[in-house]
């Protein structure tokens, strides 16, 4: 064929890749792809996402697109990609220009994402330049989220942007041949951020000029320090943690006492999975999330028997909660004399994560000994993720650094919706085309501090997607902070649309799993506000997202004194003695052990009797801590829900395992709507039981089986009127793994489609989600 011929059957293809391509090494790949095809053109980042121009013949472009999408980088998610053949523009090379900022941005935001192998590899090489640098980082690894200002994703628009970079930092982003070509955090000694030691008695906010700073002799410092049972606030990717050796008993109980963290578990951070083998049982599932580039906190069984920890990590339960390092400034802190620090977020009780080296010292200084700072500027505070293995399957507790702020792709078209979720555990969620926008973990809604973080967050998140939300959704209670935040700060004449809380977890849990059609709903919560303006809490629904019908729930039982019988759970067994057994079961549980009855108990009465401050409550969390409270288990609660933590750890500590039959009876009432579970045949049992002898775990097994029984019979009565046989499963009691675990397997076993949540939070975290579709729901019902 003569070149006039070729020329004439040329053709542009226009490839527009949309999705998490920026920030994971996609252009260079792109680059060396095209080079491999022997094909000219460009490709730039834009608002829409990654554009490829490419020039060739029609069967050449065809199989460079096939190969784009099978040959992906790792880290990279195509969520939407197309092509389109136009006129050659007379390529004669392939080059990669600069991004373009034309439209509204419709890319994804990447999560900073673990250090990677080679990285690794570099900083512990005393031969390479970057050795012992804490910054060290490339395409495939490194803080994106908590550094980015805006899109697209450039180093101008980063924090890294006063860092310019040297000769050799240089050569290497330009080099499309190399893993840090456009690696935007690229950084050395030379010219990159800086770590350096503090005194919590001598501050000092800026890198010292000693060109020592950020090198080894910073961290062997470090190391020192905490093997000298110091404790250390540390500057991270998202923030500060406080870390102390974890085999240093004083060290940890110090820490307890300074955080005002009395009970509550402690995470562990473990050099390598060899030193997580030495401490707990690891399956391969749960290796693999241990080891992903999310680097959550994983939830992992105890060895009993291995090496030995402080006991004050995690009093009382059975499991751990492990990370490994998710940067190399983590890594630079383990040696061979110390593979295992405790690692808890850098904050005072219920504030946010703290982020900035000023602030480190005023809030943290009573209770770190030293500070490990940088001067790398967090504009998106994110704490740790939270993750485990349940039934086989990773599934989210806490969704932040790792995780947010990716979508969920919901397969259908969204109004335009902020959904500013409850005051536990909060997030927020944003809709936008078919995206659900989850924010990282807000966490306690309790003080200004709180309420600015969310602000600040949601106005980023709008501002980085170009969201203009048309209606905001939040929480049917009306004392809400966030029902405040919707109504004074964020209506300006928007639609406001109140979702009631365990509706919402259902309907998170319907998003993720895309289900549209009719479910039966489970919702095993603590306790939120229901349409009739009591506590809800385990409740069975029917319905789809346009609307839910309430059909069962657990009877009601008062809730004296509303919180403090939260926090003293013995309140609540009181209550539910009283109210379903009366007198005498009181005084059959008093006998048993009196430890549980307060002298107030007979003013408590009065109050539960004249439902004076004694709201009736369905809640299965205060079911599970009146349980706890009669047991021994936990008759104080330091932190949110531990009585029902506890009562679950509990039945490990048996002998020989309790078969899933054994329960306690329990009674229906069908005879109206919605129908009641009826509780004093459990109450019965259970003091039965004790005063048999039998021991707490038997008890504790066989009380978690007669929940499981009860969801069974209420599901399995409903599917014989309704004929429907999907079920969804959420709410924070389903974060008890044995609960869940159990609940799955019997309903598959009896024929039931199980679908429950592994992405989005069970609990307050995953609301804000459910509120998000629901109001777009009911916006196109109304319509």
């Amino acid at each position: 064929m003569r070149r006039s011929e070729l020329e004439v059957n040329l053709k542009r293809a226009v490839i527009t890749l949309n999705g998490v391509v920026q920030g994971v090494g996609f252009r260079p790949f792109i680059y060396r792809l095209a080079h491999h095809h022997n094909l000219p053109g460009v490709v730039f980042n834009s608002t829409e996402g990654v554009v490829v121009e490419v020039e060739g013949l029609e069967q050449q472009l065809q199989a460079f697109y096939r190969a784009i999408l099978a040959q992906r980088p790792p880290l990279s998610r195509i969520i939407d990609a197309r092509l389109v053949f136009t006129e050659p523009a007379g390529y004669r090379d392939f080059q990669i220009r600069p991004s373009v900022v034309d439209q509204p941005p419709t890319v994804l935001v990447t999560p900073d994402i673990g250090i990677c192998d080679d990285c690794a590899r570099e900083m512990f090489d005393p031969a390479d330049r970057r050795h012992g640098y804490p910054f060290i980082n490339c395409t495939n690894c490194g803080p994106r989220f908590t550094i980015m200002r805006g899109l697209p994703y450039d180093r101008r628009r980063t924090t890294m942007d006063v860092f310019e970079m040297c000769p050799a930092c240089q050569a290497e982003y330009e080099d499309p041949g190399y893993r840090r070509f456009h690696a935007q955090p690229n950084a050395c000694p030379d010219c990159g951020p800086r770590a350096w030691l503090a005194s919590a008695r001598s501050p000092r906010f800026f890198p010292p000029d000693s060109e020592s700073a950020g090198r080894a002799g910073v961290f062997e410092e470090a190391r020192e320090w905490l093997k000298a049972g110091k404790i250390l606030a540390v500057r991270g990717l998202g923030g500060f943690h406080l870390l102390c050796d974890a085999h240093h008993q004083d060290a940890v109980r110090a820490l307890r006492a300074r955080k005002h963290r009395e009970a509550k578990p402690l995470a562990i951070m473990c050099r390598n999975m060899d030193a997580v083998r030495g401490y707990c049982q690891v399956s391969s599932e749960e290796q693999a999330l241990l080891e992903s580039w999310r680097r959550p906190i994983v939830l992992l069984e105890k060895v009993w028997g291995g090496r030995r920890l402080a006991p004050e990590i995690a009093p009382s339960l059975s499991t751990l909660g492990v990370m490994l390092p998710d940067s190399p400034l983590h890594m630079l802190l383990f040696d061979d004399d110390l593979d295992c620090l405790v690692a808890t977020s850098g904050n005072i009780s219920d504030a946010p994560l703290v982020t900035d080296n000023r602030e480190a010292f005023a809030r943290l200084g009573q209770i770190a000994d030293g500070f490990l700072l940088h001067n790398r500027e967090i504009i998106n505070r994110c704490d740790d993720s939270v993750a485990a293995v349940v039934a086989g399957e990773p599934v989210v507790y806490r969704r932040s650094r790792g995780y947010a702020p990716q979508p969920l792709e919901y397969g259908k078209q969204l109004r335009s919706v902020l959904a500013l979720g409850g005051d536990q555990k909060n997030t927020f969620c944003l809709a936008k085309g078919s995206r659900l926008f989850l924010s990282q973990h807000i966490g306690e809604i309790s003080g200004i501090a709180s309420l600015e973080f969310l602000t600040t967050a949601v106005e980023r998140f709008m501002d980085y997607f170009e969201i203009a939300p048309t209606t905001v959704a939040h929480d049917l209670h009306p004392e809400y902070r966030t029902t405040r935040l919707a109504r004074e700060l964020f209506s300006h004449g928007r639609p406001l649309v109140a979702v009631q809380h365990h509706e919402a977890h259902l309907a998170s849990c319907m998003a993720e799993n895309h289900l549209d059609e009719p479910v039966l709903g489970v919702v095993l919560d603590g306790t939120g506000y229901g349409r009739d303006g009591r506590l809800w809490g385990f409740e069975f629904f029917h319905g789809s997202l346009t609307g839910f019908e309430r059909f069962a729930h657990l009877e009601y039982t008062p809730l004296p004194g509303g919180e403090a019988a939260i926090r003293r759970p013995g309140r609540m067994l009181f209550s539910h003695l009283l109210a379903h057994l009366g007198e005498s079961g009181v005084e059959r549980a008093h006998r048993l052990d009196p430890g549980w009855y307060e002298p107030g108990f007979d003013a408590l009465r009065r109050q539960i009797e004249t439902r004076l401050n004694a709201p009736l409550t369905s809640g299965a969390g205060r079911f599970f801590d009146a349980v706890s409270a009669l047991l021994g288990i936990c008759r104080l609660a330091r932190y949110d829900g531990q009585p029902a933590i506890e009562l679950e750890a509990a039945i490990s500590h048996g002998g020989a395992p309790v078969a899933i039959s054994e329960r306690y009876g329990f009674d229906m009432d069908t005879g109206g709507e919605p129908w009641r579970v009826l509780v004093a045949p459990v109450w019965s049992g259970i003091l039965e039981d004790m005063e048999r002898g039998a021991g707490v775990p038997v008890v504790s097994a066989r009380f978690h089986n007669t929940v499981i029984a009860m969801v069974l019979e209420v599901l399995a009565k409903k599917r014989q009127i309704t004929g429907i046989n999907k079920v969804a499963l959420s709410g924070g009691v389903f974060q008890n793994r044995y609960l869940l675990e159990n609940l799955i397997q019997l309903l598959k076993l009896d024929g039931f489609e199980v679908h429950f949540q592994k992405r989005v939070s069970t609990n307050d975290g995953g609301i804000s989600l459910g509120q998000a579709v629901i109001a777009d729901a009911m916006l196109k019902e109304g319509e």
